[in-house]
Formats: C-alpha cells, structure tokens, sequence
C-alpha cells in the first residue's frame, strides 16, 4: 500500500528518529501487518500529531525506513571504491563489500525479514531492487569495469547484483543470521570466487 501523499524530506528530527526506532523495534516483536500507529507513538513517546507531521501512515513510515535502508546500502558499495575509478572485480573487494554489507545487515534483522518475506509489492524484494537500482545509477563514478556499458546493461547489472546479496541475506536468515557477519561474509566471497572460476573455466573450453 502506497500513500498518495508524502511529507517532505528532510534530515530526522528526535521525534522522527524516536518513530523510526519504534517501528525497527515493533519489527522484531511483530508481524508489520499487526503494527498499529498507536503502538508506535506509544513506543516513540511522542504524540500522534507530531507522528503526522512527518508521516501519513505506517505504511508511509515503512517506505520512509525502506528508502533509507537503500541510501545506506548505496553508501556501502560507495564507500569500497574511490570516486571516479570503475568498480573492481577482485576476491578482496568481494570479501570487503559483503562484510560490510552484512555487518549492516545484522543491526537490522527485523527489517530485512521483512523485505525478504514482504507480499505486499511495495515493500519487498523487488521494490528495494528498485530503490537500489536508481540510487546506483545515481551515482555517476560508480561503474563496472567496463565504463563503456549502455545504460540499460548497467540497470540490468545493478538490479542483479542487489537480488543476489538478497537471496545471501534470505540465505542467513533462514539460518538465525549465524554464523557471523564476517565469516558469512568469508562465505559468501569464497561461493563468488568459484562462480568466476568456473565462469572463466567456461569461456576456455569454448574456445
């Protein structure tokens, strides 16, 4: 569920921080769907006409918590490559990019359950590929190596390569988010660098 109308951006207040903490922790006790606005002013400690200053809703709250959680993961990917050089395709920046992002991710199990297990079109899977996807060709010095690739390939890339750590992330929920974020990370980086093996394997027998 979408809201037609939506407050302004702009950086949190305490209120609004105090709201959005509310829902992450409601999350980790409740299925979204049984969240009321009331249980979150309650949590919050603050009134319902300030939960309305900056939102039209919960589900306006979700989507807030879901652009954030996009901003952030842009961020990490960001912070691994220096501005105006291409994305590199190495073992190490695997290793660094997944560590990072699941470090993140094990601060937020409860929202990333929800985006993993989500129906509702707007908040699932697909929504934060989305989301993902535009906050990466937003940024202009990220590229693959291949900085030549039209546009297109580059959306293609970016939406790809988000459901995969998606599918990671569903991966270690399934398991209780164990073991840790690094050795998860240690994983997952050793299953990319067999998939390159076998990919370059590949292009060998085919010549």
């Amino acid at each position: 569920m979408e809201t037609e109308h939506r407050k302004a951006r702009g950086i949190p207040s305490l209120a609004d921080e105090a709201y959005r903490r509310a829902m992450m922790a409601l999350l980790e006790e409740k299925p979204f769907e049984t969240i009321t606005v009331s249980s979150i002013i309650a949590r919050a400690g603050y009134s319902r006409a300030g939960f309305y200053q900056y939102y039209d809703s919960k589900y306006d709250l979700m989507q807030r918590l879901l652009e954030d959680e996009a901003d952030r993961y842009t961020e990490i990917l960001c912070g691994c490559v220096p501005a105006g050089t291409s994305m590199p395709i190495s073992e190490d920046f695997s290793y660094r990019i997944t560590r990072d992002t699941f470090q993140n991710v094990f601060g937020k199990k409860a929202l990333y359950r929800f985006i993993i297990n989500s129906e509702q079109e707007a908040y699932g899977r697909e929504a934060f590929c989305r989301l993902v996807t535009e906050r990466f060709l937003d940024k202009a010095e990220i590229r693959r190596d291949d900085s030549r690739v039209d546009p297109e390939l580059e959306n293609i890339f970016y939406y790809c390569q988000t459901r995969l750590y998606l599918s990671y992330i569903a991966y270690w929920s399934q398991h209780g988010f164990a073991p840790s974020p690094e050795e998860m990370a240690r994983q997952v980086t050793c299953v990319i660098r067999c998939g390159m093996e076998k990919a370059v394997l590949h292009r060998h027998r085919k010549r």
